[in-house]
């Protein structure tokens, strides 16, 4: 296996504010990865999976746990639904609801993440569902339910944004710079394992549908506070996942 270590500190240069500094860095890198017979794409995938476990890629599958412990629900909410659906896309997993439950397939080293940031997205709902009606003179009796779900599809929408964009741009793993097509190329293995699960337990059920937005006066203010929630934040103070683009 080769040693990337010495080939990550020279791209790390590069990023230097030093013209000087950042040129020689350039040269050097250059002149390191013909001589390993290497591309600066596949130095950017491995520098991002340094230490790496293999039994991160295996795909797991488990029940959503909503905030009073339950995976069962009579009637799932459409809000809820969204935003772990969203959040699941993001981290390249799939989604399957029904019988009043969501379960979610994913690799094991983005289980980590869905379940966290998905708690940290609905509970940030709630702390923008109570300012919003704050500022309410008066609420009709549908406010609830039209804020919820529309704040919801509003930050759906963000994070299939930022997705796009990081797909195109590139982003930072590991403190590394990593180009869209290496993004890309990760993504798409990610989600095949994530697939191919859903289909082998589930091999008869095909793709799901989505919600439409509501109206009203909660619709209104939903779609103001989701369009402009935190989406990079720290994860429930426990650790710090981030998403880039936001």
């Amino acid at each position: 296996m080769r040693d990337t270590s010495f080939l990550g500190k020279l791209l790390r240069l590069t990023e230097s504010t030093n013209a000087g500094e950042k040129a020689v860095a350039e040269r050097k890198l250059q002149e390191q990865l013909a001589k390993h017979n290497m591309t600066l794409q596949e130095l950017e995938r491995t520098l991002a999976l340094d230490s790496h476990n293999p039994e991160d890629d295996e795909a797991v599958h488990w029940l959503y746990v909503d905030s009073k412990g339950r995976t069962k629900n009579t009637r799932l909410d459409p809000a809820t639904v969204t935003i772990v659906q969203a959040v699941a896309d993001y981290f390249n997993g799939e989604v399957l609801t029904g019988q009043g439950e969501i379960d979610i397939f994913a690799t094991r080293g983005n289980k980590i993440q869905i379940i966290l940031y998905a708690e940290y997205l609905l509970d940030q709902l709630l702390v923008d569902l109570k300012k919003a009606k704050k500022e309410q003179i008066f609420t009709d009796r549908c406010f609830n339910y039209s804020f919820r779900k529309t704040w919801a599809l509003n930050v759906a929408y963000r994070l299939s944004e930022m997705k796009k964009q990081e797909r195109s741009e590139g982003t930072v793993i590991n403190n590394v710079q990593v180009s869209g097509l290496a993004l890309q190329d990760k993504d798409q293995k990610q989600k095949q394992t994530s697939l191919a699960l859903r289909k082998q337990k589930y091999p008869r059920v095909g793709t799901r549908g989505g919600y439409t937005t509501s109206g009203g006066q909660g619709a209104t203010s939903g779609g103001n506070y989701g369009r402009n929630v935190g989406l990079n934040r720290q994860v429930s103070g426990r650790a710090a996942y981030r998403l880039g683009g936001s």
